[in-house]
Parts: structure tokens; sequence; C-alpha cells
């Protein structure tokens, strides 16, 4: 995990900072997602959570739009 956060958290991985906002879409034991509650600490992005409502579509635009996601992880 701690390999996983500080390789996520470099400039040119997924180039993170203190002024983006992520969303994972993707289930937390998922390895697009491993790092990220940390690596959004670390580099001082808010992290926001969709929470039960993972796979509705709606729910997830809206939560999008009205938190100002700049940046969101998912897997087809």
């Amino acid at each position: 995990m701690t390999i996983h956060t500080f390789s996520a958290a470099q400039p040119d991985v997924f180039g993170l900072s203190s002024t983006d906002v992520v969303m994972p879409i993707v289930p937390m034991f998922h390895a697009n997602c491993w790092s990220m509650p940390y690596t959004c600490a670390s580099v001082g992005a808010k992290l926001v959570l969709p929470g039960a409502k993972l796979a509705d579509a709606a729910s997830l635009s809206r939560l999008i739009e009205n938190e100002g996601v700049t940046f969101s992880l998912g897997v087809p």
C-alpha cells in the first residue's frame, strides 16, 4: 500500500494536487483504487466517495457536478 501510494502521488502518474477533487467509481478492493484514500491525503486532494449508489449513473452525475470532481477512477 505504501509503495502504491508513493507511486500514485508522483506528478507524472496521476498528476494529482491539492486543487483536485477525486472520486473513485470503483470498489476499494480494485487495484485502480487501493491507494486513493492515502494518495489524496498525501497530496492534499479532496476525496469524494459515492457510497452505496456506486452503479447509479444519475446519482454519480449529480455527485460529480455538486462536488466539482476533477479526477475520477473507474473500470469498464
